[in-house]
């Protein structure tokens, strides 16, 4: 007792005693903000002291997350997941600041420098923007996703327990999203038509549900096919294989032509791995069939047009439809879109628009030829509809280049952990890793949707992942033996 009075104790006590008199008074008066300091200082102890475990339930909550309009800002926000990340990403910076722990070998890193280049003119641009609310905003969210799922998404994932619980706890709710509209789904019969309704509210149409779809399929076939090779349990693998059927079922009713093609992409990459073709090669056919595509695009275009079949419930023929640019309204727009942001970049082809500023600025820049039905003179429909045109018209050549760079250092290095890792775990680990992302980077072809929290946090978490495994895959082999 005598200890508990010491004056070591004594100014806690007082602290504590002031507290409870002053919040009695408060709640006698119906003021209850005082009793929130409690919750306050566990939440602020959480986020610094066990920041990991706020990044794993980020990756539970996304698929499952919502979009909430602020009327006053004109905006929307994904609830609960962006409040958390702005948070989260606060308190990781200052974490950093109050430490100095800063991972030098995570910061030189080749992936690394090119998404921080990518960032750096990303801000240069917002400060030249058009729209510069509406580029710091796109600055913003563009930090806290690279920050979160990246950075510190690399230390966490440093551990293969936290790397397959984070895959596993978005798989899981995932499922949940994909089981819930295709019962939707099924109350109109499975029909095209309503493909894009009933994926409401967790996702904001049919196109963003099959492209995150897809990239969590090689994960769960690849589990299921290798338990072993994963340091699974018979428990997991059948998760696994169910997860893989439903995401599959997901997948073919989402009537998304571009995932079903991003899947095909990603068998194909498959096929090229396994036969051991070297980077180099494929970034000469890459480069030769661009050239050739962007040379011989009017003669291209008069053999699409010929393609009669459109989007319908039929899958034969909603599939056939990919070809034909003379009919499909969605095809048309699209293509609309792209030849606006190719406008627009011939206009401000250094510094662009500004990020996310392209629904703002493009309706002058289209054609009356190229219109469709879903056109408006207002262009305020959406987006540039792919990963690549999108920055080029918002940020100008760099801003592409610098998107395009960080894609071949992706799979430059995805290429070489598969080649000569001799430790099949993480063989095959990197293996699925890039198999997502190459899902997800053919599809942005078609779209982008990395301004959303779905497509952002597992695909800078996957990059990350695939940066561990060419820094510490021997750290990460050993941790996993002792455990």
């Amino acid at each position: 007792m005598e200890n508990f009075f010491s004056r070591k104790n004594l100014v806690p006590a007082i602290i504590l005693l002031v507290f409870i008199i002053a919040n009695s008074l408060l709640l006698i008066h119906e003021l209850f903000w005082l009793a929130l300091i409690p919750v306050a200082a566990i939440v602020i102890y959480i986020f610094f002291v066990t920041p990991n475990w706020i990044l794993l339930l980020l990756s539970l909550l996304t698929p499952l997350s919502f979009s909430y309009n602020i009327e006053r800002f004109d905006s929307a926000i994904s609830i609960p997941t962006e409040p958390i990340l702005m948070a989260l990403t606060v308190f990781y910076i200052l974490k950093l600041l109050v430490e100095g722990n800063i991972n030098k070998k995570l910061l030189y890193h080749p992936i690394s420098i090119a998404i921080l280049f990518n960032l750096f003119w990303i801000m240069i641009t917002s400060i030249s923007s058009s729209i510069p609310l509406v580029s710091l905003k796109f600055l913003t969210a563009r930090i806290w996703y690279v920050a979160i799922f990246y950075f510190m998404g690399v230390e966490l994932f440093k551990e293969y327990k936290y790397l397959k619980l984070f895959i596993w706890l978005f798989s899981i709710t995932l499922v949940v999203a994909v089981i819930y509209t295709l019962i939707r789904h099924s109350q109109h019969f499975f029909t095209q038509d309503w493909a894009n309704k009933v994926t409401y509210p967790f996702f904001k149409d049919h196109t963003i549900y099959g492209a995150i779809i897809a990239l969590f399929i090689p994960f769960m076939i690849g589990f299921f096919i290798a338990p072993k090779t994963f340091k699974l349990s018979s428990f997991e693998r059948i998760f696994a294989g169910v997860f893989a059927l439903i995401l599959i079922l997901g997948l073919i009713f989402s009537f998304t032509r571009a995932a079903w093609v991003s899947i095909m992409v990603s068998f194909v990459f498959m096929l090229v791995l396994f036969m051991r073709i070297k980077f180099s090669y494929l970034l000469i056919i890459a480069v030769l069939a661009t050239g050739f595509v962007v040379t011989y695009w009017s003669t291209i275009q008069m053999r699409l047009v010929k393609t009669e079949s459109v989007s319908s419930t039929d899958i034969k023929d909603h599939f056939e439809s990919i070809s034909n640019i003379s009919t499909d309204v969605s095809n048309t727009e699209r293509i609309n879109r792209w030849m606006s942001a190719i406008r627009m970049f011939q206009e401000r082809p250094f510094l662009g628009w500004g990020p996310g500023t392209f629904m703002f600025k493009y309706a002058p820049y289209q054609l009356d030829r190229e219109k469709t039905a879903i056109s408006t003179n207002f262009g305020t429909l959406g987006n540039a509809h792919s990963e690549y045109l999108g920055p080029l018209s918002e940020s100008g050549l760099l801003g592409m280049l610098s998107f395009l760079v960080l894609v071949i250092l992706i799979i430059a290095y995805g290429m070489k952990i598969f080649y000569h890792s001799e430790n099949k775990q993480i063989k095959y680990l990197s293996l699925l890793i890039l198999l997502s992302l190459i899902t997800y980077l053919s599809h942005g072809i078609m779209n982008n949707f990395l301004h959303t929290d779905k497509a952002s946090v597992p695909f800078w978490s996957f990059i990350g992942m695939l940066t561990v495994l060419d820094l510490y895959r021997i750290k990460i082999i050993q941790e996993d033996e002792k455990n």
